[in-house]
């Protein structure tokens, strides 16, 4: 499930989900890059906005509250809302500074104390690259990079990481090139990680839900998979 803060009636890749804590029923706000999912949000009970929307809001209200019509410099203004939960879903490829679009989710956020922030990283945090098992424990890669800087801004904060292991839906997933092979390759004990998009989205709003922070992995794997130190993978590395 796809979600973001309030404020306008506009905002395809999601990039936050909040709660707003202001008037109850409380309502769910839901920020995309474009406009292309806004009508099946709005079915779903969702106030869409596109992020150029969201950020002309914030600039507006930042000027007034400063009294000038224009920015104040390069930097971006704080968020002109918050929010109880965040739930911040975007791919480092949809941006050039990861961190600061993790930092904007963090500001979103009203804190620990009205809710959740919850960050749905991937397993590509950690170093293992050869087929070795991988546990919520394992190695993560030296200096994080991208993924990294973004999770230690989310823990930081107080918020929760869940690394989602091979995503996939009926026609999109590792699964769909092995059915175009026709046969599957691998040793008999070979672990294919897959979790649907469905239960990813249930993984998320759990951790929503839960007091529970720090990181969390939500995929397939040996003993019926899941997270935990029990949840355990293998993972191997495309290049």
């Amino acid at each position: 499930m796809w979600l973001a803060p309030p404020d306008g009636d506009d905002a395809t890749t999601p990039t936050t989900a909040a709660a707003d804590a202001a008037s109850p029923p409380r309502s769910v706000v839901a920020e995309t890059r474009t406009e292309s999912r806004h009508a099946a949000l709005r079915a779903a009970g969702a106030v869409p906005r596109t992020r150029a929307a969201a950020d002309a809001a914030d600039a507006a209200a930042a000027a007034a509250a400063t009294g000038r019509g224009g920015g104040g410099g390069d930097a971006p203004p704080p968020p002109a809302a918050t929010f109880s939960n965040v739930l911040f879903c975007m791919p480092p490829s949809a941006s050039p500074d990861y961190a600061a679009e993790a930092a904007r989710a963090v500001a979103s956020w009203a804190g620990p104390a009205t809710g959740r922030l919850v960050f749905t990283s991937t397993s590509g945090a950690y170093a293992e690259d050869a087929g070795g098992v991988v546990t919520e424990g394992s190695a993560v890669t030296p200096g994080g990079g991208r993924l990294g800087a973004a999770e230690a801004l989310v823990a930081a904060a107080g918020g929760t990481v869940v690394r989602l292991v091979g995503l996939y839906a009926a026609g999109r997933g590792a699964h769909t090139y092995w059915l175009r092979r026709g046969a599957v390759g691998g040793g008999a004990d070979a672990l294919l990680n897959l979790v649907h998009y469905e239960d990813a989205a249930a993984a998320a709003v759990a951790a929503l839900r839960c007091d529970a922070t720090g990181v969390r992995a939500a995929g397939g794997g040996g003993g019926g998979g899941g997270g935990g130190e029990g949840g355990a993978r293998r993972a191997r590395r495309r290049h």
